[in-house]
């Protein structure tokens, strides 16, 4: 019998030798969002099918800016709900317990937005369910907001500092866990539009609440992902009491005001392993938006990197029309670059840092550990790190850090979302002043506030805590001054007391605080206010009976992670309902049409979806310089996505009007032969591609390429006359094509899939 403790190769999450199954059965997410803070409820089903007593091991994500709540074990009918104690005392507890016969359940954060839990004497065909609850603040530019839930770990580069061996996340091909998620927005926001990139959803509205639910299929293996938009929504500020505390939280938005201009800013590409398939795609249509937004007044640098890097060129280049084309034939031409050196690469960048105002603009998965040396030198040099964190699964916390600590600023975008807007972001941010000084008014004079640790820019919200002697209420005027000290507003805010969420506010308060408490007031406010830190952990102990206590310490198994969708190439998540632009409206469906409302990909493009994200689908061909892109056989489907994203775009807008851009969008054979004809009978070109989207507009695909698509197609055929003809014969082959794209997919089997899987498929 190993002993507890020892590591041990075989996993949980795999299969035991004794052939066991899965010790986590699978997770459920309930999250309720009202204004700006979300609390989420996540339910870990563990079971141990072993004829011996485990000790499992699961580390898993959560936001960066989560504060945890409630840690609560449930064992049949028996329900024990944990305590945040200090981490020296957890881990005496937990050893005690464990060591004894007993049973103990210990959380705690192995850096941020990392955590693990350790289960210590899981009896045999024992089911434990694992219930933690947290709140966050959520990000919001004046009109959309974002809800992410993290639900996997990608493998990283390198190796991880202090960490235990069984705390180190694993990645298995063949692990699956079931994901559901339910989410219920409040107020205002059941008003809102709601759309999912991630996953196909289904709405509900009700009274005063609308609620979200992932269709039936998810897994661990990508985030869930929810953007709300609200209009109506304005600065924002509530009053809780809890505790014996009373606090006023307030988020402002600072307006925009005139950019500067003339900076040296270097683009810093990620062509590591990990980022081929999708992520690759993204990033370098990212590069490629980061490069049009450059001026004439700005200078600027660019690398690829992997194992080692590549320069554009040694030193700083004016952005102008030369040296912009010649950047974009570098980041065509970059192809897989082996490991994620990501601190190397950042480092080359700083190099360039001169007597100019510093920018460097990071697209990366994150996938990369110890780079914080790399913030040290970027402040050293006045540099600010701007991050976009690229992918399925993408490691928050490496990219947050990355622009937390240099005064830049992070966006995350997963596979299906339009890069644009990020780019615009950024270099809307890297332009602007940053808020140097808020000064707030409050009702009455207050015991302490915390204000935003990260840099905060105009036309993004920030939050400001405040603790006062008893309740308040009334209106807080604030005084935002910008970093020249010319620009000044003024925002008045009325405190609102948020329904069944005072706990929730005073304990997000409470852990903003944090960061300016020294290390012994840390733990004290930590265990007051139940807050998880590096140095407090949750535990839970459960007593055993004599008849229970197993007479033998317990077998480490480590549960691993899911193989993320689209990481390093392996399967696709591109096809999703973001692509078909799925948005809907609460007030337009009850909870007996809730059915009608999901618009399933799934179903439209094959049931292979449904199996793991590793072997769902072939790879697609790699293209290398020497490939002629018309000799690889394109879906209508993969097409329709390009051009829809082409007609969204707010950066090199406009649908393409020339065959040979049709081809770098992967416009299928069958299109481009029909088109070929028309140019040989002397057909005007610009023309003839318009006659093609007038085809597709005018074809079921319509649906699928949004409004945006039709309102440029117009716009083009206002200037052009189409050739009826011609229209009918493109017509003709979308007929063929949308036929034939359906009947692939549908007849698509999941046992196509590799032979060294299909074993344990099988």
């Amino acid at each position: 019998m190993r002993k507890r403790g020892t590591a041990m190769t075989e996993q949980i999450g795999l299969r035991t030798n004794s052939g066991a199954s899965l010790a986590l059965r699978g997770v459920d997410a309930t999250a309720r969002i009202a204004g700006l803070l979300a609390t989420t409820t996540l339910v870990q089903q563990y079971e141990n099918a072993t004829d011996t007593n485990l000790e499992v091991a699961y580390s898993f994500p959560l936001p960066v800016d989560a504060v945890l709540l409630v840690f609560t074990v449930c064992i049949g009918e028996r329900r024990y709900c944990g305590e945040v104690v200090p981490r020296r005392q957890a881990e005496q507890k937990y050893e005690q317990a464990v060591e004894s016969g007993n049973s103990a359940f210990r959380l705690q954060e192995v850096s941020k937005g990392l955590y693990s839990a350790t289960l210590g004497n899981v009896l045999a065909g024992e089911r434990v369910r694992i219930e933690l609850e947290y709140a966050e603040p959520l990000s919001w530019d004046g009109k959309n907001i974002r809800y992410r839930l993290p639900t996997t770990l990608a493998p990283r580069y390198g190796k991880p500092r202090k960490f235990a061996p069984w705390q180190e996340p694993r990645t298995s091909l063949e692990a699956q866990y079931a994901l559901k998620v339910s989410v219920e927005l409040r107020g205002e926001l059941a008003k809102a539009s709601v759309t999912s990139p991630s996953h196909d959803i289904q709405l509900a509205a009700e009274v005063g609440c609308l609620k979200v639910l992932a269709a039936e299929g998810a897994s661990l293996d990508r985030d869930f992902i929810l953007d709300v938009r609200g209009d109506e929504l304005q600065s924002l500020g509530a009053a809780a009491s809890a505790l014996d505390t009373h606090v006023a939280m307030v988020t402002f938005m600072p307006p925009a005001v005139a950019s500067d201009t003339g900076r040296d800013t270097v683009i810093v590409l990620d062509c590591s392993g990990s980022m081929m398939g999708d992520s690759i795609r993204l990033a370098k249509e990212g590069v490629q938006f980061a490069i049009g937004h450059l001026t004439p007044a700005d200078r600027f640098g660019l690398i690829g990197f992997g194992s080692t890097y590549t320069e554009l060129s040694p030193a700083l280049q004016s952005a102008d029309s030369r040296s912009v084309q010649r950047a974009r034939r570098f980041v065509s031409d970059l192809g897989e670059m082996g490991g994620t050196e990501l601190a190397n690469a950042l480092l080359a960048a700083l190099a360039y840092a001169q007597d100019r105002p510093f920018d460097i603009l990071l697209l990366t998965d994150g996938e990369a550990w110890n780079l914080e040396d790399v913030t040290e030198k970027a402040n050293a040099v006045s540099a600010r790190i701007f991050t976009i964190g690229i992918g399925s699964a993408v490691a928050e916390d490496t990219v947050r850090m990355l622009a937390d600590q240099t005064g830049g600023a992070c966006e995350l975008v997963s596979p299906n979302e339009d890069m644009s807007a990020r780019i615009e972001r950024h270099f809307n941010r890297m332009h602007q002043p940053r808020i140097q000084d808020v000064t707030v008014a409050w009702p009455a004079t207050p015991l302490w506030e915390s204000r935003p640790t990260r840099a905060s820019f105009a036309g993004d919200a920030f939050t400001v805590f405040a603790a006062f002697p008893s309740e308040v209420a009334g209106t807080v005027t604030a005084n935002l001054s910008f970093t020249e000290g010319e620009h000044v507003t003024s925002t008045a805010i009325r405190l609102d007391s948020v329904q069944n969420m005072d706990t929730e506010i005073v304990r997000v308060a409470a852990a903003a605080r944090m960061a300016v408490l020294n290390e012994t007031e840390q733990q004290e406010w930590a265990v007051r206010y139940q807050l998880v830190t590096d140095e407090t952990d949750y535990i839970v102990t459960l007593a055993r009976t004599a008849d229970e206590r197993p007479q033998d310490l317990p077998e480490l198994h480590v549960v691993p992670q899911m193989h993320p969708a689209g990481w390093g190439g392996f399967g696709t998540v591109r096809s999703s309902a973001a692509v078909h632009g799925l948005t809907c409206e609460s007030t337009a469906f009850t909870v007996a049409e809730c059915d009608t409302a999901m618009y399933s990909p799934s179903t439209a493009l094959g049931p292979d979806l449904d199996i793991p994200a590793v072997i769902r689908c072939r790879p697609r061909p790699v293209r290398t310089a020497a490939t002629h892109r018309q000799a690889i056989p394109t879906t209508l489907g993969e097409f329709l996505a390009r051009v829809k994203r082409r007609a969204q775009r707010r950066i090199l807008a406009g649908l393409p009007t020339t065959r040979a851009e049709l081809v770098k969008l992967d416009c299928p054979v069958e299109l481009l032969a029909v088109l070929d004809e028309a140019l040989q009978t002397g057909q005007d070109e610009i023309a003839a591609v318009v006659t093609l989207y007038s085809a597709l507009a005018h074809h079921a695909c319509a649906s699928i390429l949004g409004e945006q698509f039709v309102a440029a197609t117009n716009k083009l055929l206002a200037a052009t006359e189409v050739a009826p003809h011609l229209q009918l014969r493109f017509a003709e082959q979308l007929d063929a094509l949308w036929s034939e794209d359906h009947a692939q997919h549908s007849q698509r089997s999941q046992y196509d899939i590799p032979a060294f899987l299909r074993r344990d498929a099988d």
